[in-house]
Order: structure tokens, then sequence, then C-alpha cells
């Protein structure tokens, strides 16, 4: 049975003072650069003010492990966690859509304990001014992260066959060699935008580079060319994902096989894509959470 909104963020805030003293690993999906990447588009369209708040809040968890600075390794810290230990919002980072590829009777019905979820939990919280900041520090780096995973296509799928009757959780069990031609799965691939963007540390040693690749994500992909970033529903971010799954990541790939240059070219123009328009989207919610409610403040 599903918990409710408040009953979870309880559970969350005393899972979080009892669990985040371990030291945290590296960061995946979407990989360290993508989120953070995402993370600096929306930071940069932030007033100040809004700004103000982002980073009030961010600085609200500096005590504890994993230690995150700014807005962008903030956005690392969900995965952060889960490397650490705390698997407490494993599902969050996910919404297995099933995509009935092999035409069998029945397919798995999609958990209600999802991204979707998290995301729309995250902007409760976030909007209601009597959350402690505690609870808003930890949904805001939900907020920050999975509205990320939303815009990776299979964050917001499962490919369903005989072969994987459950599905192959998001392209996970879909394996095919990588760029180097060592053995991964499509998932890895995508996670790692197929070599768009660089692999990064995930610390704030990497801020020039991760402004310099945002920088050049916005110059490729002009907000005014994505009329759609004005789409706030995290429900609508999982169905573009969805059918961009089945449109164009399982379409043109074979397992066992490393994709083709043509797949490559294709797929890393839907990643770059999806990247700025997470980061234009983060960067309104972000600010209609802070305008919109005038939440925040030392001391609430």
């Amino acid at each position: 049975m599903k918990r409710s909104g408040s009953r979870r963020l309880i559970s969350a805030v005393g899972a979080f003072v009892l669990g985040m003293m371990m030291v945290a690993g590296p960061a995946s999906a979407w990989r360290a650069a993508g989120h953070m990447v995402i993370s600096e588009i929306a930071y940069q369209r932030l007033d100040p003010e809004v700004a103000q708040e982002v980073e009030r809040l961010v600085a609200v968890l500096g005590d504890f492990e994993p230690k995150n600075a700014s807005i962008r390794t903030a956005s690392l810290w969900m995965d952060q966690a889960q490397a650490a230990g705390w698997r407490s919002f494993r599902r969050w980072h996910y919404i297995n859509i099933p995509y009935n590829a092999g035409g069998l009777p029945s397919v798995p019905e999609v958990d209600t304990d999802n991204a979707v979820e998290a995301v729309r939990e995250a902007m409760a919280t976030l909007r209601n001014p009597e959350s402690p900041d505690l609870a808003k520090a930890i949904m805001l780096r939900v907020l920050l992260h999975v509205a990320g995973d939303l815009h990776q296509p299979l964050h917001a799928t499962s490919r369903i066959t005989a072969e994987h009757p459950k599905g192959d959780r998001g392209g996970n069990d879909f394996l095919l060699l990588d760029l180097e031609g060592e053995p991964s799965n499509l998932h890895q691939l995508w996670d790692g935008t197929l070599g768009l963007l660089p692999n990064l540390e995930g610390t704030e040693e990497d801020a020039a580079t991760v402004r310099t690749l945002a920088k050049q994500i916005v110059s490729a992909v002009p907000e005014d060319t994505l009329p759609e970033w004005q789409e706030l529903d995290p429900a609508v971010w999982a169905q573009e994902s969805f059918h961009l799954a089945t449109s164009v990541v399982y379409v043109g790939i074979s397992e066992g096989r490393a994709p083709s240059e043509v797949y490559q070219v294709k797929s890393r123009l839907v990643a770059r894509r999806r990247i700025a328009l997470a980061g234009y989207r983060l960067g309104a919610l972000l600010t209609e959470l802070v305008q919109g409610t005038g939440y925040g403040g030392p001391g609430r």
C-alpha cells in the first residue's frame, strides 16, 4: 500500500538523520555531468531572490554527508545517498510505463511509488509554508535530481517481451556493447548521453566545466526553440520520455551489438534536447515554488 505524503516525509526525515552519516559513493543516472548541467541551466534562469532561497535550502544540509555546497552538486544527492546505502527513495528515480513490444496479453501495472509522484511530493512540500526546513531541503534535492531523471527516456519505460515479461527495467536488461566495444546495456548507454557529455567526478571542482557545458547546450538548443518548457506537469514529462523511448531509443539498435553511428548521432541530439528542456523546466518550477508561495526565511 502506498504511504501518504506526510507519513513518507516523516519517515524520510527520520531515516535521513540516522542514515546520512555514511560516506557517499559516485553518482549515476544521466551521470554526474547530465544532472549538474541541468541544474546549472536552471540556476542561470533564477531571479536573485529565488536563487538565494534555493541556496539557503541547499545549505541546510551542509553538515551532513554527502555534502553538497551548490545546486549543481545537490542535484547528485539522491544517487550519492543510494550509493551510501540509503534506499528509502529507490523507486523515485523512475516510472516503469510498460512498452509492450512483444504483444503479450498482459503487462505489469505501473508502480504508484515512482518518479512522477516524487516530483509531485517535492512540489507539495516546497509549497507548504508549514514544512520544516529539513523537509524542504531534502525534497529540494529530490526535485533537482528527479526532474532530470524524468527527462531521460529510459527512466520512464520498461520494454515488455517474451524474454522479459516483467520488463527490461528501463533497458538495464537490454544488453549490448558500449561505444568502446565493452559489455554494457542500453540504460547505461543513455545515462552516459552516448558521449555527448564527458564523465565528471561530481564535485565543486567541476563547476567551470559544467558552466561551459551548460552554455554550449543552451546555445545549441535555445529556450525559444522549446515552447514546451512551460509544461510543468511531471506526468507529461514522463509521457514524453516514454514516447521517445518507443520511437527512438529502442529503434535501430540490436541486443549484443554496439550502436551504429547513425543511432549515436540521432540519440545525442535527443539527449541534448532533453537535457536543455529539463533545465528550462526546472528553473521555471523552482521560480514558481519560491515566488508563488513566499516560503522560506531563517527559523521556519
